[in-house]
């Protein structure tokens, strides 16, 4: 039961850091919420593995341990995370969420084949609810009306509008195509790392350092790419605005993950990994105070939120 309330905690963190990271997309740049929330959070596990004691139990680690906490890292915070902000970006953080579900098959697939884990047919039908209630919330031919600016999700390439500022309301106008190809990718790095991490966790029962482990070899990935000439530039052009929104959802992926190595340290992959998609719910609470201008709302997103807490319900009876 401690790792069903720990999986929605970081689920609950994670839909907070969508809304966030969505608001900072208006004023910055996929590229600058990477480097801010991927490098930021090094210090935040430094300090949180140092507080509860596992920063001086790393020689409990094994080998095979770092090997997975490593991959692991590079695939979930660097290229899942890039995936998952270019998709939030070109589609809204409620439209991509249906996407990002895929990820529950692929993590309960794998989990199932390589940890020998079990899947009841009744955990089988709260999946399928969670599942149903985000594709149900995805509006493909609605487009927000405004009465102001038109506004398309930014890659890491795009040069920002000018005239956009923080009390402007916004006409949002998705780009199907990206957010459906980095959605998918997303899914994909999603559905592995789980896996990753529960089999590290089964080596070396240290989630906290574990992740830091995991936010060092992606921070890595990232600090080398910055001798890459002009990459320095991405980071002196950030907004002061776009700033506090990634460090908001630094914060938020920060407890994000934390409960999310703890969660899986002490529950299987099938229960964490479907509750984990429940963030689109909570994406969809926060986005309605944050971004509420510019995301989709409407009786199909409430029938969605109802599905999937549904799911949810029956997967941890």
């Amino acid at each position: 039961m401690l790792g069903v309330l720990f999986a929605l905690v970081s689920s609950a963190s994670f839909g907070f850091n969508s809304a966030a990271v969505r608001r900072g997309f208006l004023h910055g740049t996929v590229s600058q919420a990477i480097h801010v929330t991927v490098i930021l959070g090094v210090p935040l596990f430094l300090v949180a593995a140092w507080v509860n004691g596992e920063i001086f139990e790393i020689s409990g680690i094994t080998l095979r341990g770092y090997i997975f906490f490593i991959t692991a890292g590079v695939i979930h915070f660097y290229a899942g995370r890039y995936f998952n902000y270019r998709s939030i970006a070109a589609l809204g953080a409620n439209r991509s969420a249906p996407i990002r579900n895929m990820a529950i098959p692929i993590s309960i697939v794998i989990a199932v084949i390589v940890l020998d884990e079990h899947l009841t047919l009744f955990m089988f039908l709260g999946i399928v609810l969670i599942m149903v209630g985000p594709f149900i919330i995805f509006e493909p031919n609605q487009r927000e009306q405004n009465k102001n600016h038109s506004f398309n999700g930014l890659d890491s390439k795009t040069q920002l509008p000018k005239h956009i500022s923080t009390t402007e309301e916004i006409l949002f106008v998705p780009n199907q195509k990206e957010g459906y190809i980095f959605g998918f990718l997303t899914s994909i790095a999603y559905g592995i790392s789980p896996v990753l991490i529960r089999s590290a966790l089964q080596e070396s029962n240290l989630p906290v350092l574990g992740c830091l482990i995991s936010y060092i070899s992606a921070s890595s990935v990232i600090l080398f790419a910055l001798i890459i000439p002009g990459r320095l530039e991405i980071l002196r052009t950030m907004k002061p605005v776009a700033m506090g929104w990634f460090l908001l959802a630094t914060v938020a992926v920060f407890f994000a993950q934390m409960f999310r190595y703890i969660a899986l340290s002490i529950a299987p992959v099938t229960i964490v990994g479907p509750l984990q998609r429940t963030s689109g719910i909570f994406a969809i609470f926060f986005a309605y105070f944050i971004n509420r201008n510019a995301e989709s709302f409407s009786l199909r997103v409430m029938l969605g939120v109802f599905l999937a807490i549904i799911g949810s319900i029956i997967l941890i009876i």
